[in-house]
């Protein structure tokens, strides 16, 4: 029987290792090389560049899109730039392989391949993000919220697991913005805050509003580096921390993770377990969910029994 709890409609499911295939699984060794010749491009060049048409409009919002975002891949800031309806048509591309070429080589933005292995023969699609000086132009061209971090991909870190989780965080976004745009009443991407003097990030927050229900969804990719669990509940407890701040920026927050596959779910689970946070309203979902399909209709919690855990698969009915 199906029953819909809190906007969500649940149905058991078996519990398998599901070790599914990732693009941006977490591998032991892993380092990220940059493939950049030119690796800066102060903001006087690229007034010259857009003064020769040689950076246009579109790559502009490029620029933008990976400012916001911090790491993301190429095929992933395209999705993002084609669905967003706060884009205009006009920055709009159907292929931005071009862009992403010319920017590299002019030095505006960063392209690391992830590799790993005894020679390195093994590699993830490639990860980009603005050069300093492009993110300094970006910041003085985009006056984002006092609210958000600047330069994300320097404050945050540039370690592969924090690259990894922030191209996950933007292939989540796309996908919310593919088939739930018009559920969202605000997202807040890269979003920093402090409690108890301890600076935190959540990568992505959002507020959803649909058939009579509100719902602020608090998402957390996770990656299977040394230490994810830990982490992961510590974000947790401060953003619960924070959700009890009077006239605050969100309420009973429902928490997504974002892992690698079914069996790494189940491993977080039992360290938020541990961490004694069971009782907090906590979702999960995998990568391979967020390219075939609406990403909250494959979410689904763990529910410990005497013989381990049991997915139930829920849908968010907003």
């Amino acid at each position: 029987m199906e029953e819909k709890v809190n906007g969500m409609q649940e149905e058991t499911m078996e519990m398998t290792d599901g070790f599914g295939h990732s693009p941006f699984c977490y591998h032991q060794g892993m380092a990220m090389d940059l493939e950049n010749k030119k690796c800066f491009c102060s903001q006087r060049e690229i007034n010259k560049l857009i003064g020769k048409g040689f950076i246009t409009e579109p790559d502009i919002q490029l620029m933008k899109v990976l400012y916001e975002h911090g790491y993301l891949s190429r095929r992933t800031a395209s999705e993002i730039i084609q669905h967003d309806a706060e884009i205009v048509p006009i920055n709009k591309r159907k292929e931005y392989k071009n862009s992403f070429r010319k920017l590299v080589k002019l030095g505006v933005l960063h392209r690391f391949l992830p590799t790993w292995g005894e020679d390195r023969e093994c590699h993830s699609p490639c990860l980009y993000s603005l050069s300093a000086g492009a993110s300094l132009y970006i910041e003085r061209l985009y006056q984002k919220d006092a609210s958000y971090f600047r330069h994300i991909n320097r404050l945050a870190g540039d370690t592969p697991e924090i690259m990894l989780n922030s191209a996950v965080a933007g292939q989540f976004h796309g996908n919310v913005l593919r088939f739930r745009q018009e559920k969202v009443k605000k997202a807040y991407i890269n979003y920093s805050f402090s409690v108890h003097k301890e600076k935190y990030l959540l990568p992505l927050l959002y507020k959803l509003e649909g058939g009579g229900l509100e719902l602020d969804i608090a998402v957390i990719p996770v990656r299977t580096n040394e230490g994810h669990g830990k982490a992961a509940a510590h974000l947790m407890l401060a953003v619960h921390a924070l959700s009890k701040r009077e006239g605050g920026i969100l309420r009973s927050p429902i928490f997504v993770f974002v892992c690698e596959n079914s069996g790494h779910a189940r491993n977080l689970a039992v360290e938020i377990k541990k961490a004694g946070l069971g009782n907090m309203a906590a979702l999960y979902c995998l990568d391979r969910g967020l390219v075939s399909g609406d990403a909250f209709k494959s979410m689904f919690t763990l529910e410990e029994e005497e013989d381990g855990y049991v997915m139930q698969m829920w849908e968010v009915c907003v």
